[in-house]
C-alpha cells in the first residue's frame, strides 16, 4: 500500500523540480532607446530622403564605437550614454567629416525583473558641424525604445553627389 502511494508522489515531486528548472524567464521587449536620423536634402523647397554612401559613423569616447563602416542607409540608430550628459558621434561619408553632438537628460525606469532598468532620453539640444551637413531639426525629442524618427538631418545636395 505505501509502495502504491509512493509511486504518484516521487512522479509528481520530480516533474515540480523538473519545472521550476526551467526557465521561462526572457525580456521579449526592446530595452534600448535609440535616436533615430533620417537623412534628407532639399530638392526644389521639397523635402526629399537619401541614401548615404558610403557611410560610417562611431561614437566618441565610446569603446568599440564603430556602429556603421562604408554602408549605404538612409537612417541611422544612434544609442546614447545613460551615465552622461552628451554624446558625440563622428560622420565619415565620402570626403567629409561630421560630428553631431546631443545634449540631454536621462531617465531610467524598472521595466520588469527580465528586462531590467531602461534608459530613456529627452534631447534638449543638437549642435553639429556643417561641411556636409546643412540643418540638423528634432521632430521628436522624447527619446523611448518605441521605433520612432527623432530627427531630421538634410545634407547640402550639391555635396552628396
Amino acid at each position: 500500500m505505501i509502495k502504491l502511494f509512493l509511486n504518484p508522489l516521487i512522479a509528481f515531486l520530480l516533474m515540480v523540480m523538473v519545472s521550476s528548472c526551467q526557465t521561462n524567464s526572457q525580456c521579449e521587449n526592446s530595452t534600448e532607446s535609440l535616436v533615430k536620423i533620417n537623412f534628407y536634402v532639399m530638392e526644389d523647397d521639397l523635402e526629399s530622403a537619401v541614401f548615404v554612401e558610403p557611410i560610417s559613423v562611431y561614437g566618441l569616447g565610446h569603446k568599440d564605437s564603430l556602429l556603421y563602416e562604408n554602408d549605404s542607409i538612409s537612417y541611422v540608430l544612434l544609442p546614447l550614454m545613460p551615465n552622461g550628459e552628451t554624446s558625440e558621434f563622428v560622420f565619415e561619408i565620402g570626403s567629409y567629416t561630421e560630428n553631431i553632438l546631443f545634449t540631454y537628460k536621462t531617465s531610467t525606469y524598472f521595466e520588469s525583473k527580465d528586462c531590467g532598468f531602461i534608459a530613456n532620453y529627452e534631447i534638449e539640444s543638437v549642435s553639429y558641424s556643417s561641411n556636409i551637413i546643412d540643418t540638423v531639426i528634432i521632430i521628436n525629442n522624447e527619446i523611448t525604445v518605441e521605433d520612432e524618427d527623432h530627427v531630421k538631418l538634410f545634407f547640402i545636395n550639391n555635396n552628396l553627389k
